[in-house]
């Protein structure tokens, strides 16, 4: 089956394992069930919502890579994912009826659902007042008014189901590995076939029927050999009424088939299943597997009508080329609704390819991709189908994806012609795709062009800060393509302030005028339409850029300009707290331990920059010399990677690295991991020191910062180098020489290690 996608069932083949057989009402009966993983956080990347143009029936077959079906909420509203609950509610309206709503529901689903065989008998035999009272779980049937025929009819029909459950419920999820069999009690069939047979009721006959059936199928599976009491089995009822429960019945018989590798018959089978109704679509579509051509062009044949071979078709063109069904029920009905499933994911499965070429090869095959899309073309210009917009948006964004822009334009064009004027959401999906080929074709950007693009950014970044809604709209896959495409204009226009606007580059923040003139933009109280939508698309406030310059500044010393500055920096300046105190110093570098060390004082930035002010300016009048110089060192060692206040630099601007210093953003790594400031006044605290025991601890902490430069420069070169070697270096040397007997120097060697080594060494 030469194909656009025919990778795409191999694939699945490998990632969910086996077939489904068959299904019912309370089993589970194949290995790798779609719902194992569904629900989880991946999303495809994607800015076309086959929610706007696909019949809801059909949401479980759109294009997913991570799941077997599309992780719509209405499988798990309707219990239509759940192999065990999925018939439920069918079953309990069933029973609700014929027994006149006689036992109540919540009553009648615990009966049916949750209570053991043992259970069960327990329920009746207190209706029938053999025994005492129940414990609160259990329905309390005694004093109930309903026709005692029909409810002895319905305990007796439960005895037999909860016996069958046995080997036909499964409440364990088997993902990769086949489902272990399970034993059928032979002597069962013998009680079914005699209820079935003795029985005249036809609600009930039918039941009786299809428990019938189903014991077969599982015998079958248990001997694993050819049973033709399952066909002898269905064809004693096969004229009963054409219900849910016929249908399930007829399931078993296409499971039995394809156990029997009769594939032809199992898959037509399965196909009148799938359009019975929305429940049935999704167990039928994962058991229908044409295994080659040849038995392929036999489940065709078998097909009765061209609706029955328009829904082969599809169900082939899901799994394995769409395109060729699309060819193929477009013959038979250019107007069917199965058409637009897999159009969708023709769509889908290119735009995946386009967006994520990592994994693209394994649902794509390029060679066929431009024949593909003229045959949808030739199609969509027919205008015969039952959603021309939906042909032409489909059409215009293929070539698109393709960037041929010129006939994406044409068909877009159509598509508006014939679109619902009133269907927002078809709307909204047109005026996304126009606005994504609108920036796609922009050669320059000047005010005629800002102009045009504001209304059309301003909608997009509503739709971002849900100022508008649109229920399914794949709209984020939209906003960056946009973004960076305005983006790079601008940076090939030289206007790196309007470019930051639209893609955020570190690089920007190190020009000061750089920032100056972004924030001339905040400023600016007569701003244009195009600068208020710019100011939309840029990830930082105003306050950001006076913290981020306040922060650089503290890093030349500029205290007193960095102030003024972080007092416009808002809460991230003035009520956001670092986690240590800044001013303290420790043998060991812990950021932990002094996080959690109690503080009588807790400093903000703004708190902080002030401290390191009062600080200097009495440094500069000669007072308190040592203690002073010993806390500004401490500061200015904190705020480096190697210190306790990381949190002072790092920022939405800076990132947030913790784990290497060679990991920080390359634009502002040498200024956060530089000990030079640090060891500056260390030694100038070592200059004032009155004791020897000041002077050790001023010189060890000189020392940390020059291993901390060694860090730096073994880090930059290369992340396998021995970080556990240091080579002594002068303050190393100095501590030995001249303090060897202050206490300083024992705390040290019992806490440094590398001090140790160097000394033994």
């Amino acid at each position: 089956m030469n194909s656009v996608t025919s990778t795409i069932f191999s694939l699945r083949q490998k990632r969910l394992s086996k077939y489904l057989l068959s299904f019912s009402a309370t089993m589970l009966i194949a290995a790798g069930i779609a719902w194992a993983c569904a629900g989880g956080d991946e999303e495809d990347p994607s800015v076309f919502a086959p929610e706007y143009f696909v019949d809801p029936d059909y949401s479980p077959f759109f294009f997913e890579t991570s799941h077997r079906f599309y992780n719509s909420e209405r499988l798990y509203e309707n219990n239509a994912a759940d192999n065990n609950k999925r018939f439920n509610e069918e079953t309990t309206s069933d029973w609700s009826g014929f027994l006149n709503n006689s036992i109540k529901t919540p009553d009648l689903e615990t009966l049916l659902f949750k209570l053991s065989a043992a259970g069960v008998d327990s329920v009746n035999q207190n209706r029938l007042g053999k025994t005492g009272s129940l414990p609160g779980i259990y329905p309390d049937l005694s004093g109930s008014k309903y026709k005692k025929k029909k409810v002895d009819q319905f305990f007796e029909y439960l005895k037999l189901a909860k016996q069958a459950e046995a080997y036909a419920v499964n409440e364990e999820d088997y993902w990769y590995e086949p489902v272990p069999k399970k034993n059928v009690d032979p002597s069962l069939e013998i009680k079914i076939k005699a209820a079935f047979q003795n029985t005249k009721e036809p609600f009930l006959k039918q039941r009786y029927w299809f428990q019938l059936v189903r014991y077969h199928f599982f015998n079958s599976l248990t001997t694993e050999k050819n049973n033709p009491a399952i066909d002898a089995a269905f064809n004693s009822y096969k004229n009963s009424q054409r219900n849910a429960l016929y249908y399930r019945s007829l399931s078993y018989l296409a499971g039995y088939y394809y156990h029997q590798k009769k594939y032809a018959s199992a898959n037509y089978l399965y196909s009148l299943c799938y359009d019975y109704s929305f429940k049935m679509k999704i167990p039928s579509a994962w058991s229908f597997h044409p295994q080659e051509e040849q038995d392929w062009k036999q489940t065709l044949a078998l097909a009765k009508s061209k609706e029955e071979e328009i829904t082969l078709w599809h169900l082939l063109g899901m799994e394995h080329d769409p395109v060729r069904a699309i060819k193929e029920i477009t013959i038979r009905n250019p107007k069917s609704e199965k058409l637009d499933v897999l159009l969708s994911r023709v769509v889908n499965i290119t735009e995946y390819d386009q967006m994520d070429s990592l994994y693209a090869s394994e649902f794509m095959n390029k060679a066929t991709a431009d024949k593909d899309l003229t045959s949808i073309d030739s199609i969509t210009r027919t205008g015969t189908t039952s959603k021309p917009w939906f042909w032409n948006l489909a059409s215009g964004y293929l070539h698109f994806l393709k960037k041929d822009y010129k006939n994406a334009g044409i068909f877009y064009d159509r598509a508006e012609r014939t679109i619902p004027s009133k269907d927002t959401l078809i709307n909204a999906q047109y005026k996304l795709l126009k606005t994504l080929l609108h920036v796609a074709q922009l050669k320059k950007l000047d005010k005629t062009t800002e102009d045009a693009l504001v209304e059309p950014l301003n909608w997009l970044a509503d739709i971002r800060d849900q100022k508008k809604q649109f229920k399914d709209f794949r709209y984020t896959d939209a906003l960056y393509p946009v973004a960076r495409s305005i983006a790079n204009l601008y940076k090939s226009q030289k206007d790196p302030v309007k470019a930051v606007c639209f893609q955020d580059e570190t690089s920007f923040y190190m020009s000061n005028s750089n920032i100056n003139a972004l924030q001339a933009i905040f400023l600016n109280k007569n701003k244009t339409e195009f600068q208020k939508v710019m100011l939309r698309y840029y990830p930082h406030k105003l306050e950001d850029l006076y913290y981020h310059q306040a922060t650089m500044l503290t890093y030349k010393e500029k205290v007193d300009e960095a102030i003024v500055l972080m007092e416009k920096a808002g809460e991230k300046g003035n009520q956001f707290e670092l986690a240590g105190n800044p001013f303290n110093s420790r043998l060991n570098d812990c950021h932990d331990c002094d996080h959690e060390a109690p503080q009588k004082l807790k400093y903000t930035p703004l708190s902080f920059l002030k401290a390191i002010k009062a600080a200097k300016d009495e440094l500069n009048a000669g007072k308190n010399t040592f203690r002073n110089s010993f806390l500004l060192a401490n500061a200015y060692y904190n705020i480096t990677y190697y210190g306790n206040a990381r949190l002072f630099y790092q920022t939405d601007i800076t990132g947030y690295s913790d784990y290497s210093g060679e990991a920080i953003t390359k634009e502002f790594q040498r200024t956060f991991t530089d000990p030079k400031i640090a060891m500056k006044y260390y030694l100038l605290a070592k200059q004032y020191a009155q004791t020897d025991e000041q002077r050790a601890r001023s010189t060890f902490m000189a020392s940390k910062c020059e291993r901390n430069e060694y860090y730096n420069q073994v880090e930059s070169k290369s992340y396998n180098d021995d970080f556990s070697y240091f080579p002594g270096g002068k303050y190393f040397a100095e501590l030995k020489q001249k303090f060897l007997n202050t206490r300083y120097y024992q705390e040290i060697l019992k806490e440094c290690g590398y001090f140790r080594s160097y000394v033994k060494s």
